[in-house]
């Protein structure tokens, strides 16, 4: 009778989780066609024009600097809980000439908010506005760092990384995920990008860009990078990167790269959270520009945030949307 019963008991156990993985799937897949009809609905996605002078997109971009805000908090405090220190880098290959009005306006907006949420914020664009673009990015085959401007951009986060050399982060994980980052982990490809620019991309086991997997016990300072493709350095070998400079740079420390293409602020929010986290960072480095205020704009959302919940317009960026788009 005992072993009826537990047979039972098991068959039941093995129905229940089938029901629960199918409900799931049933889920994940309405929520992706929601999305799909909303980004055929909106397909879409301004840039620049989100700064023209009129009422309606001043309230437009009211709306995104405020929804950037609220997801620098959440960061904020979700790296203050583990006792780690937040930093904040300006950084853009657009500085000087190539100077757009979204980063000119953007970044005085960032450095407000740093001040008012008492976050250090350093400007790394300030030396690499005097360099020839041609110099520090590969330019004309692409915008992204070249090696010697990775090189720079090492040398302007050293004083930082000796700033915080000190710092050590309190939270420490029992259970952990197996990823740290959302790359392919134990990943070694020749990857191209369509530029004729080759480039080797080497993953850790923990879906980090970087070539060596961390111990699951911390021994030595933790640096973790946020930040999209300028952090993420395409077009550069492993070796070339401005993270690899640093590891190089500090034998002492670890430097966690969990940039990748495209990320703006809550797709960093929900990584961080839900994966980086687990890493136990002393140090969260986050890589931010004046452009990352246009990426909060809907429609920009459903297209690029690794958030795979659909978002909906406000009432003014619909009207936006219909006066610009839909004319």
């Amino acid at each position: 009778m005992r072993k009826s019963n537990l047979t039972i008991a098991l068959a039941t156990t093995v129905i229940l989780m089938a029901c629960s993985e199918k409900k799931q799937d049933n889920q994940e897949v309405q929520t992706n066609n929601l999305k799909e009809n909303i980004l055929a609905d909106y397909p879409e996605i301004p840039r620049e024009e989100l700064l023209e002078d009129d009422s309606l997109t001043l309230k437009v971009y009211e709306e995104l600097t405020l929804r950037y805000k609220s997801q620098l908090t959440n960061l904020q405090q979700a790296v203050n809980a583990n006792g780690a220190q937040l930093v904040l880098t300006f950084l853009s290959p657009e500085v000087g000439e190539s100077l757009t009005k979204s980063n000119r306006l953007g970044k005085d907006l960032i450095e407000q908010y740093a001040k008012e949420l008492n976050i250090p914020f350093f400007d790394l664009t300030q030396n690499l506005e005097k360099l020839d673009p041609k110099v520090i990015t590969q330019l004309p085959k692409d915008g992204h760092w070249s090696k010697e401007g990775a090189r720079i951009i090492a040398e302007e986060l050293t004083p930082i990384i000796k700033q915080y050399s000190q710092v050590k982060s309190t939270k420490i994980y029992t259970e952990k995920p197996e990823l740290y980052g959302d790359l392919v982990p134990s990943n070694d490809e020749i990857l191209d990008g369509g530029k004729g620019l080759p480039y080797r991309v080497k993953t850790n086991a923990q879906g980090l860009r970087m070539d060596t997997d961390l111990e699951p016990t911390k021994s030595k300072q933790r640096i973790l990078f946020l930040g999209d493709s300028e952090m993420f350095f395409p077009f550069l070998d492993n070796k070339n990167t401005g993270t690899n400079l640093l590891q190089n740079a500090f034998p002492d420390k670890e430097m966690l790269n969990a940039a990748n293409w495209g990320y703006s602020i809550d797709d960093y929010v929900s990584l961080y959270k839900e994966k980086a986290q687990f890493a136990e960072a002393d140090v969260v480095i986050l890589t931010v520009n004046g452009n990352d205020f246009l990426d909060m704009y809907f429609s920009h959302r459903n297209r690029f945030s690794r958030n795979k919940q659909p978002q909906n317009p406000s009432e003014n960026e619909k009207l936006y949307y219909q006066k610009h788009f839909q004319k």
